[in-house]
């Protein structure tokens, strides 16, 4: 999709209990992946959130603060 497109999104977030967010945003970067494993194409895509709930939105920081934890406990792991 070219840059602003507007997108509904649902995303589906893992955990105890796995959650949906529903949000617009656009597009407002894209950039084609270096081929894999597969030969599909695959792309990065950034998105801005136009419209989001304040629960969504700390469901999806609260996620995203998550991941950024468990790389840097790995990261410490392998450090030492």
């Amino acid at each position: 999709y070219p840059c602003g497109t507007l997108l509904h999104l649902k995303i589906a977030l893992p955990g105890e209990p796995p959650a949906d967010i529903h949000t617009v945003g656009t597009i407002v970067r894209t950039k084609e992946l270096p081929a894999a494993v597969t030969s599909e194409k695959q792309y990065s895509t950034s998105i801005s959130f136009r419209m989001i709930a304040m629960s969504d939105r700390q469901k999806l920081v609260r996620h995203i603060l998550d991941e950024q934890r468990k790389v840097l406990m790995q990261s410490s792991r392998n450090y030492h």
